[in-house]
């Protein structure tokens, strides 16, 4: 296989023919990471924290149990977020979730927003 033949996969979804395109991944999304709100953190409040037991392990959302009630920023439906490290078994690395409404979400350290 000649370089030229290497950016056109053999497996192709339909509408698509040109050749692959290498980009960095930060020219093609926004990356922001998580905070710590420890010492504001309580099981009631406005807004919820998205950490590390947020996602399930077949990538999904799960209520955190953790509120607080200001921040800077929030979430907006339909926002990507994702596990930056896991201290267990490493089964949530990675692991992704959509959210699923305005403004009711925020993040947590060792979390990320795409």
């Amino acid at each position: 296989m000649n370089a030229n033949q290497a950016k056109y996969p053999q497996l192709r979804f339909a509408g698509f023919a040109d050749a692959w395109e290498e980009r960095k991944l930060v020219s093609m999304t926004n990356y922001k990471n998580g905070k710590g709100h420890e010492d504001k953190q309580s099981t009631i409040g406005k807004l919820e924290l998205i950490n590390l037991n947020s996602i399930s392990i077949s990538g999904g959302l799960k209520h955190s149990g953790k509120f607080i009630d200001e921040a800077d920023d929030t979430l907006q439906k339909d926002d990507l977020v994702m596990i930056l490290s896991d201290v267990g078994h490493g089964d949530l690395l990675g692991r992704v979730a959509l959210i699923p409404e305005d403004d009711r979400f925020v993040l947590n350290q060792r979390v990320a927003l795409f």
